[in-house]
C-alpha cells in the first residue's frame, strides 16, 4: 500500500495529479459502494 502512496506523490511531483485524481476518485467511489 505504501507503493501506491509513493506513486501518488510521484504524480504530484510530475504535475499529473489532476489526471490521476479523476480515475482514482472513481475507483474509490466504487470501492465505497461495494462496502
Amino acid at each position: 500500500e505504501n507503493a501506491g502512496t509513493l506513486n501518488i506523490l510521484s504524480t504530484l511531483s510530475n504535475g499529473n495529479s489532476s489526471k490521476q485524481k479523476i480515475p482514482a476518485d472513481g475507483v474509490h467511489r466504487i470501492r465505497v459502494d461495494f462496502k
